[in-house]
């Protein structure tokens, strides 16, 4: 399996960083980025585009867990931790770093490979998600635009609704132009024709 996905792996003991970053190449993953601690994961998330990060929770000067907070301000990877204990009192970290998942050492292949697929499934659900966020607030934004144009239209013309509405698809034709547009350009006094 080849993945276009951008890892980075920070972890501060250098055998199981090496470790991990050779179970994600066998597997075809993309090993962007290493750090040895929460400080050089930051920056080095902030230097460019990754898809996941995989973090230990406790390292030197700065924790993963501080580390993913920060991350996750700026950056849209998910972010799976690496835990050495699997209880309770984990998880409200675990949620406070905004991380998607995590993964309790030592880490094998057999629990890596899958969890790091299920991180980046909801990344792209996600990715989906906000797609569909924006695509729904233009459209909104386009429907308030039209619906000042069309009141526009209905004041200066003396148009009751249905026929503003049909005034203006009549412009949007004749100027081959979208109904948004010729909403914007009435809006702002450029077409209009009264």
């Amino acid at each position: 399996m080849i993945s276009l996905n951008k890892i980075m792996v920070v972890v501060d003991e250098s055998m199981i960083r090496k470790n991990i970053c050779e179970m994600l190449e066998e597997e075809g993953y993309v090993v962007a980025a290493e750090a040895r601690n929460g400080e050089e994961a930051v920056e080095k998330a902030y230097l460019q585009k990754l898809d996941l990060i995989l973090m230990d929770r406790k390292m030197p000067k700065v924790s993963g867990v501080k580390a993913s907070k920060i991350i996750s301000s700026f950056s849209d990877a998910v972010i799976v931790l690496l835990t050495d204990q699997d209880q309770k009192s984990i998880i409200k970290d675990i949620k406070e770093a905004g991380a998607t998942a995590y993964l309790v050492k030592p880490v094998i292949k057999e629990n890596l490979i899958p969890t790091i697929e299920i991180a980046l499934g909801q990344k792209a659900r996600l990715s989906e998600l906000r797609s569909s966020i924006r695509e729904l607030q233009l459209e909104m934004e386009t429907r308030k635009e039209l619906e000042k144009a069309k009141g526009k239209i209905m004041e200066r013309l003396g148009f009751k609704e249905e026929e503003a509405m049909r005034w203006l698809q009549k412009e949007s034709m004749q100027r081959r132009m979208p109904l948004a547009k010729v909403a914007e350009g009435i809006l702002i006094g450029k077409h209009y024709r009264g």
